[in-house]
């Protein structure tokens, strides 16, 4: 799901590994419940500016059929690649440990 034209391969390949550190250390239920299910999880990606910082936005979720779910969204500081989770009830970034 991503827009590979507008990406280097370089760059792709870090958020690649960023999404996979988050995956694979979440503590959400959903994820946790998608790969005990084995089931595959993708993501979306977006660019996004949120108090004056440049984010990579990913849309973590699973795909059935033609339709995609997001379990999670993440951002990814762009200068620094933090990753925080994005809290939608509280509409604020939580730092990812």
């Amino acid at each position: 799901m991503l827009e590979e034209d507008n990406y280097a391969q370089n760059y792709l390949d870090e958020i690649y590994l960023l999404a996979e550190y988050y995956i694979a250390n979440s503590e959400s239920e959903l994820i946790k419940q998608a790969i005990k299910d084995q089931q595959y999880i993708e993501y979306s990606i977006e660019k996004q500016t949120e108090n004056d910082r440049d984010y990579e936005v990913l849309g973590i979720g699973t795909k059935i059929e033609d339709h995609f779910t997001i379990m999670q969204w993440i951002y990814i500081d762009r200068e620094t690649q933090k990753i925080y989770e994005y809290d939608l009830p509280n509409d604020e970034l939580i730092d990812f440990e």
